[in-house]
């Protein structure tokens, strides 16, 4: 870190100046977006929860929703925690934590991914490239004619993001035909679930977990690109059916939503329509940003947030000082 950088984060943190920043935000609430929860972040999981009950009010979206429903100002100072696609890391490293500080979040469920039916198609392209014993591939991926070499760990992992960027481009179609016929060019067989850290949730866990304050929210069956389905039924099939299958399993109401990779051009006004139609109460982007208490209900911005994030970054990022993650 330069001397610039680190005069500037001890203003920050040593003089008040993300107190200051806190007090002019204090009527706008934020929303952090989780991911993975890699084995040994228990301890500064902890200390960023720790954190976040010090210096905001953590509310569930259920709760924000129910202020809001009220035309009521929320508690200055609002944080809510989410937590995407339904990684069983989440119940093994994480929630513990959530459950000790009793700091509440939405977990959004990718449900063909719970139910065994898939895995996550991301997943499978990074373990097919992964895996392959071939030290370089040629493969089309829509217009683009892409070519890789595959000789180090960072070759394969540049390879692997390549084409999981390219392929959210195609058509929902073509970008599912992609994903099975990837493996078998690259000479790979990958069993049918995924490996141990790739693995779901269970539903007896989601519904443990719903029982001790965790709130459940629909991710569509199978986490297309909602901007890149073409056919009407299939998207609303994503979205309701997604809701309506963890209501079954938890038995109860599923009124929160996640849009899949959630950049401004991954959903359309067709999904937000059918996200209302589906009775959803709120739904989330991943566009960084705070919100207004009259913030538009389906479009939600959140900021990304990882549990190894050194505290003063995690702090930082709330605020909205990083557009980007480190």
């Amino acid at each position: 870190m330069s001397l610039a950088k680190r005069l500037a984060r001890g203003a920050l943190h040593g003089m008040g100046g993300l107190n200051v920043l806190r007090h002019r935000n204090r009527d706008r609430f934020r929303i952090l977006m989780y991911h993975r929860f890699r084995p040994g972040v228990a301890d500064q999981l902890h200390r960023q929860l720790t954190a976040f009950r010090r210096h905001y009010q953590v509310l569930s979206l259920g709760e924000i929703a129910d202020v809001l429903d009220r035309n009521k100002p929320l508690p200055q100072k609002t944080l809510a925690l989410t937590v995407d696609d339904g990684y069983r890391d989440f119940l093994e490293n994480a929630f513990p934590v959530f459950q000790s500080l009793d700091v509440p979040a939405t977990v959004y469920l990718v449900t063909d991914f719970l139910d065994r039916r898939c895995w996550l198609w991301t997943d499978r392209v990074a373990c097919a490239v992964e895996q392959t014993s071939r030290v370089s591939f040629d493969i089309t991926v829509g217009p683009r004619s892409l070519r890789f070499k595959l000789q180090t760990p960072a070759e394969r992992s540049n390879a692997a993001r390549t084409i999981i960027e390219a392929a959210k481009q195609l058509p929902n179609a073509q970008r599912e035909d992609l994903v099975e016929r990837l493996p078998g060019l690259l000479q790979v067989q990958l069993d049918a679930e995924p490996p141990a850290a790739l693995q779901p949730l269970r539903w007896d866990e989601v519904r443990m977990m719903a029982r001790h304050g965790i709130e459940f929210g629909a991710h569509t069956r199978s986490h297309p690109i909602l901007s890149r389905i073409e056919e009407n039924i299939r998207l609303r099939a994503e979205i309701e059916d997604s809701q309506r299958r963890i209501a079954e399993e938890i038995g109860s109401p599923v009124l929160h939503f996640c849009y899949p990779n959630g950049e401004p051009g991954d959903f359309t006004d067709a999904a937000v329509e059918c996200v209302q139609q589906a009775g959803f109460r709120t739904a989330v982007t991943t566009t960084p940003g705070m919100n207004a208490n009259d913030e538009p209900r389906f479009r939600l911005r959140r900021y990304g947030m990882e549990p190894e994030s050194p505290l003063d970054y995690a702090l930082e990022r709330v605020e909205g000082l990083h557009n980007r993650m480190p």
